[in-house]
């Protein structure tokens, strides 16, 4: 995970320097880096609100120009998917327990703000 982390944050500092200062037209060009596509992890955790929410996928795409949204898929306990990254919502919401241990009519009634 923190080797992930690092992967990311080493990609960001590099993409930062290529657009304000690498991105030139002579023997040092490097657009390569045109096609690098920019994601959000989690639905943008943080960016704008609550991590894998509408309101911050949304808002990630319409103004930080995100390619890719990551999301992770948990099964309720009567089958439905939902959009949550851990296996319990406690981190998430102001509920407590697994997300298999919840229904899909109980989890939406918690608050993820």
């Amino acid at each position: 995970l923190i080797v992930c982390f690092l992967l990311i944050l080493l990609f960001v500092a590099f993409k930062w320097l290529y657009v304000n200062y690498l991105r030139r037209d002579d023997k040092f060009s490097f657009h390569f880096l045109d096609n690098l596509a920019h994601g959000a992890h989690r639905g943008g955790a943080g960016a704008f609100g609550p991590e894998n929410t509408l309101y911050n996928y949304k808002r990630c795409v319409y103004q930080l120009g995100t390619d890719i949204l990551e999301v992770d898929l948990r099964l309720t306990s009567d089958n439905h998917i939902v959009l949550l990254h851990d296996e319990a919502v406690d981190r998430t919401t102001n509920g407590s327990g697994l997300v298999s241990s919840f229904t899909l009519q109980e989890i939406s009634q918690l608050d993820a703000a």
